[in-house]
């Protein structure tokens, strides 16, 4: 059950708070894709294992079934044959067989419980890991977009810087051949 807890803290987490509070936020979002996939591994081996108790307790449970049904049986050939004594202990077996099944139908409700809540913490897991990812995907675009930004606003930058010496030489040229013209 203590991966159970794992997930849940992880499901709670805020992940905008541990974006905007990373020093790298692709960093930290891998690191936490990569601890979530792991614990959505472990999940999915814990729920195949709840599950796998809870159709081992129903097999179980018919087998009881069909074993108090052959006590009766049994209780009954006894007693119309008149053998008391035999009629009692199979009676006192058919007991505790059914006590027994009451029991294994109780950790049976218990073990469907549990695997129904653990489907549901997988679920909700495999889908916060799913909203990280497409985060991620989010966040690297706003990042790519960012560099093209910057790196179109810097040639624009350099083009204007070369168009402005450009003009001025230009302008020099003007100037120094309208002296030579002048003269």
């Amino acid at each position: 059950m203590d991966i159970l807890k794992r997930a849940k803290q992880i499901i709670s987490l805020n992940i905008n708070q541990l974006i905007e509070s990373a020093a790298t936020p692709e960093t930290m979002i891998e690191q936490l894709i990569r601890e979530m996939d792991q614990i959505v591994m472990k999940l999915r081996m814990e729920v195949a294992r709840a599950i796998a108790e809870e159709k081992g307790l129903a097999r179980r449970i018919n087998n009881m079934r069909d074993k108090i049904i052959a006590w009766q049986e049994s209780i009954e050939t006894a007693v119309s044959e008149g053998n008391d004594n035999r009629a009692r202990t199979l009676i006192a077996n058919k007991l505790d067989d059914e006590k027994a099944l009451n029991e294994l139908r109780s950790r049976h409700k218990k073990a469907g419980a549990v695997s129904e809540m653990m489907k549901k913490e997988l679920g909700l897991l495999e889908g916060k890991v799913q909203e990280i990812k497409r985060q991620k995907e989010t966040l690297s675009a706003r990042k790519n977009s960012a560099q093209d930004q910057k790196s179109s606003t810097n040639s624009i930058q350099k083009f204007t810087v070369s168009s402005m010496k450009t003009d001025d030489l230009l302008g020099d040229l003007k100037l120094s051949s309208g002296l030579s013209h002048g003269t």
